[in-house]
């Protein structure tokens, strides 16, 4: 969801580099954590902390689904189940808003689990040890001419960089980066709209300015239920309010004349899920009709997702860095002096 690079700007600029307390941070996990040895720790390249913590922050940051994933932010669905309003104006298009909570418990339940549970064999886990560990080598070592440390170490700096994400200083540094994350983090809560098609990245809506409202529900004829997705229908007799799963019931028993005029084979929805479907139109998941699993399996749609288009942009992005050179455009000096300032 962190759209700050979505141009693929694969510089990095001194207002984006955190402060000095994660390197801290990194060395007290190197040693308490980790259990290296200070003089170790103390002799190590001095530059391979500072390009681990930048690479594994442009990777976070580029990426998107860690931070949705163990942040405590969550996209809810909530907007298909209770219709909202913006300034006083029609009702939003449940389809075209995404709806944002901020879960402190959560993070910090995660943040807990994380130090207390990750050892130094089994500290990075799927994804954060394939794509991310591949693209510190590639991207940050390789690419300014700095050996890479051996693999126990180059694990810890890019964990103790993604833990500190969680950290209260850490979650500060990422909410200046995208505005929907700045919003959910002071506000509890952030809607985005995503009705024009030009802005991919959509408008983060004033909290204030967003109300519940009942307008937008339809009573289903069939089952009775108050749902969003109830549409007229043509059927035998006569017009039919029906919702999307009473549709398709009566339309199997052939009673429903023109059906694809307000919903096709594509629709995708809880009450009739499609884990291969790439597309979502429904995420109720109060609906009566939902599937078995619900809340699991668009739990698991939705980072497949997430981790698919995180992958593209990291592509796109490491190009950009490759014409650039060094790490993302600076001089590994520069980075270690940044840090060493703030400290």
């Amino acid at each position: 969801m962190l759209d700050t690079r979505r141009n693929q700007d694969a510089r990095v600029r001194d207002d984006w580099l955190p402060d000095a307390e994660v390197w801290q941070f990194i060395h007290d996990c190197l040693v308490k954590k980790f259990g290296f040895n200070h003089v170790d720790v103390a002799r190590m390249d001095e530059r391979w902390v500072p390009l681990g913590i930048v690479g594994t922050l442009v990777w976070l940051e580029v990426t998107g689904w860690w931070v949705m994933e163990n942040s405590g932010i969550r996209m809810t669905g909530e907007q298909f189940d209770q219709l909202y309003t913006y300034n006083c104006s029609d009702t939003l298009e449940p389809q075209y808003l995404l709806v944002f909570r901020q879960l402190e418990e959560e993070r910090e339940r995660l943040l807990h689990q994380r130090m207390v549970g990750d050892s130094l064999g089994d500290s990075l886990k799927g994804d954060e040890k394939g794509e991310l560990l591949g693209f510190l080598r590639r991207q940050c070592f390789q690419s300014s001419g700095v050996e890479e440390p051996p693999l126990e170490v180059l694990a810890s700096i890019a964990w103790g960089s993604l833990i500190w994400a969680l950290t209260e200083g850490g979650q500060d540094w990422v909410a200046g980066l995208d505005e929907t994350f700045d919003c959910a983090r002071s506000e509890g809560q952030a809607w985005k709209d995503l009705t024009d098609p030009d802005d991919v990245s959509g408008v983060v809506l004033l909290p204030d300015l967003v109300e519940e409202t009942s307008d937008g529900l339809g009573d289903c004829m069939r089952c009775g239920n108050s749902l969003w997705c109830v549409k007229q229908h043509c059927c035998d007799g006569g017009m039919a309010f029906l919702c999307y799963r009473c549709l398709r019931e009566e339309a199997d028993s052939g009673n429903i004349q023109f059906a694809e005029m307000t919903w096709d084979e594509h629709t995708n929805t809880m009450c009739d899920f499609d884990g291969r479907k790439t597309n979502l139109d429904c995420a109720a998941l109060q609906c009566p009709h939902i599937i078995k699993d619900a809340p699991e399996k668009l739990q698991k749609w939705t980072g497949e997702r997430l981790r698919e288009r995180g992958s593209q942009r990291l592509l796109a992005l490491e190009e950009k860095a490759s014409q650039l050179g060094g790490v993302f455009g600076r001089n590994p000096q520069e980075l270690v002096d940044h840090f060493k300032q703030g400290s």
